[in-house]
């Protein structure tokens, strides 16, 4: 009786987001998933570096416009200012190919909204391991990042935003080649193994 109590608590299903989610809701994750995407694309337009003939050490520390704002800071917090935004915009085109899926299937419901939301700052949290991880590991600690091209950091930090289940798969990897494997939870569960064409 106890075992068959514990395999039903352990199948059994939270009600809460399990219903469709409604036109209104459909046309609101939309709109902030192109509004959002806009305000990135603009922020990479704004910070994006000048060329290095046009542009200096001291130019670079005097200031970097981002949308409304004027911010004094270094050029690597520049640069990495600007990994962040395009990690931000590669989940941003992983969850508009999603939310297209998901709607034209006619399959939405309220408990997917939550990631929607949040894959953004995933992706950002992703993007930046990855960018310190190469930038620490592949070049030297005098290495001037104005003499660093910005498009393979951004490209980078795009395709980790665009594919971030893949990008934590192989942080795990390279974590478990320096560290002990941990334990793996009671509540632990693998991520489902399903078609890129529909995974959201």
């Amino acid at each position: 009786m106890a075992e068959n109590r514990k395999t039903d608590n352990t199948t059994q299903e939270s009600p809460v987001g399990n219903r469709w989610v409604g036109r209104n809701g459909i046309i609101i994750l939309g709109v902030y998933l192109v509004i959002l995407s806009v305000v990135l694309v603009l922020g990479i337009i704004q910070l994006w570096p000048p060329p290095p003939e046009a542009s200096d050490t001291s130019q670079a520390d005097a200031g970097a416009a981002f949308i409304f704002w004027t911010l004094s800071i270094s050029a690597e917090a520049h640069m990495i200012l600007l990994v962040t935004l395009a990690s931000a915009l590669g989940t941003q085109a992983h969850a508009i190919r999603s939310l297209y899926w998901y709607v034209g299937n006619r399959r939405l419901i309220f408990s997917w909204i939550m990631k929607y939301i949040l894959m953004p700052f995933g992706g950002i949290a992703l993007g930046l391991a990855f960018y310190f991880v190469i930038r620490g590991g592949f070049f030297a600690a005098g290495t001037d990042v104005l003499d660093l091209s910005p498009y393979g950091f951004m490209a980078m930090a795009f395709l980790v935003g665009m594919f971030s289940e893949q990008a934590v798969a192989r942080l795990k990897r390279v974590a478990e080649a320096f560290f002990a494997r941990a334990e793996v939870g009671r509540d632990s569960s693998p991520p489902a193994q399903t078609n890129s064409s529909n995974n959201g």
